[in-house]
């Protein structure tokens, strides 16, 4: 199944009891999974959440979503941004986490973008996975552990750096930022990996990649605000 062109916010309750916690998106195992072109904002936990808890995950797709914050405690307190975590015995095979851009989630929140295997508790490594081309903007770098892939060309962007790099960006702007990228942003443009062969040839809007894919949702050029579906197969 896919999840693809959600706006996903929090909204503030104060009537819920100690304890209580969301994610915009959950999933406790599954086969066949794909989360792309989603907006979500102000989660007190975990933007995306895929937790291995009843089952592991086979050939799961996230890829051209933006996850940020507009409150500061949020920003620096429990919150994450795109979190995959084993807790189910398994192998976890063809994880692909790829050109998500994740913003303001910063020390001591340290899953801005986290994929954990827990070797030691769980005996099976991740196969045939790729953390790659995420821009992580005002926040910690990937968080991985053994058993899991090297993260690769993702890119971490201070928050001096953020405001000419898009098209607009004010710190815990959340989802009033537009980070479509500007010509400064030249540690982004086209310094991805080549994905096309997993996430098809766009980005979150629809715009066709270069010969390499830059890092982030937006690929530089991208010019309409409006999302656009994609619709890449995942390997069978």
């Amino acid at each position: 199944y896919s999840i693809y062109n959600n706006t996903i916010s929090s909204y503030t309750d104060t009537s819920l009891t100690t304890g209580q916690h969301m994610d915009g998106i959950q999933v406790l195992g599954g086969t066949y999974v794909k989360a792309y072109s989603n907006t979500i904002t102000n989660m007190t936990n975990y933007g995306m959440y895929w937790e291995a808890y009843f089952a592991v995950f086979n050939h799961l797709h996230v890829y051209d979503n933006v996850i940020s914050v507009t409150d500061p405690v949020l920003g620096t307190n429990t919150s994450g941004g795109i979190v995959v975590e084993q807790k189910f015995a398994g192998t976890m095979n063809d994880i692909v986490d790829v050109n998500n851009t994740i913003a303001d989630l910063q020390p001591p929140a340290s899953r801005t973008l986290t994929m954990l295997a827990h070797l030691s508790t769980y005996g099976s490594p991740y196969t045939n996975c790729v953390l790659a081309n995420n821009a992580l903007v005002n926040g910690n770098p990937p968080e991985t552990d053994s058993g899991t892939p090297t993260p690769t060309n993702n890119v971490n962007v201070s928050s001096a750096n953020a405001a000419t790099y898009f098209k607009s960006y004010v710190k815990y702007g959340g989802a009033s930022n537009d980070f479509r990228l500007t010509s400064a942003a030249t540690t982004l443009i086209n310094k991805g990996i080549n994905v096309t062969a997993l996430i098809g040839t766009v980005d979150m809007l629809g715009l066709t990649f270069g010969v390499t894919p830059s890092v982030g949702a937006y690929e530089y050029g991208s010019t309409s605000t409006a999302q656009a579906p994609t619709n890449a197969t995942i390997n069978t």
